[in-house]
């Protein structure tokens, strides 16, 4: 008898702390986004791209925003997605890819300002095209475990600790690992900071 007791004590609490802890990550989540993808500067142009409703409602909650930027004569489509209400959301962009019929021709990890991306270049007959993608953190990377562990204690503390869930993936057609190297280092630190000025960057995530 009394472990039938303990055993639906254990089961209550269970369910009590899963739903205070979907309550913990919605409020979490109204939070403001420290990272917002930028619309122009001296050095690029870039339009919003609509995301339809079928992605969102696979992203089951998740914040997202997309933009078509052109640098330096080429066009990359870059995604950001918040996943502060829904870390789920936010698997490798790999395996959607692979699902719509994309094969893997080659992986190399590429250097950001503080941190790295990982660069997956896809095949699909006659047709090619880039994947870039990191999570962002303390430092940019594409360890998706270690975004986990950050974002299970931002969840967990309010927001007080570790780092918001995001994934930023940008597409483009296939580039030389030289035009990447270019993107990396004169592109892409605008994503790094919400002010859209890539020396706010270390100040901003330390």
């Amino acid at each position: 008898m009394l472990r039938q007791i303990l055993v639906w004590i254990l089961l209550i609490a269970c369910i009590a702390g899963g739903v205070l802890l979907k309550e913990i990550k919605q409020e979490t989540a109204k939070q403001p986004l420290d990272n917002r993808l930028p619309g122009a500067s001296a050095h690029f142009q870039s339009v919003e791209v609509p995301i339809s409703p079928e992605e969102l409602n696979r992203l089951d909650g998740a914040h997202a925003e997309r933009r078509a930027y052109k640098f330096n004569g080429k066009a990359y489509l870059v995604t950001l997605l918040d996943g502060a209400a829904n870390n789920n959301s936010l698997h490798s962009p790999v395996q959607c890819l692979l699902g719509e019929g994309w094969e893997i021709a080659y992986v190399e990890d590429i250097t950001l300002p503080s941190g790295k991306a990982k660069l997956v270049k896809l095949r699909s007959g006659s047709k090619s095209m880039d994947l870039l993608y990191w999570y962002q953190g303390a430092h940019p990377s594409p360890n998706k475990l270690k975004m986990m562990m950050g974002a299970s204690l931002f969840s967990l503390s309010g927001g007080k600790w570790g780092h918001r869930p995001v994934l930023i993936s940008v597409l483009a057609s296939s580039a030389s690992l030289n035009e990447w190297q270019a993107v990396s280092s004169s592109l892409i630190p605008y994503f790094l900071t919400s002010a859209g000025n890539p020396d706010n960057y270390s100040s901003n995530q330390s």
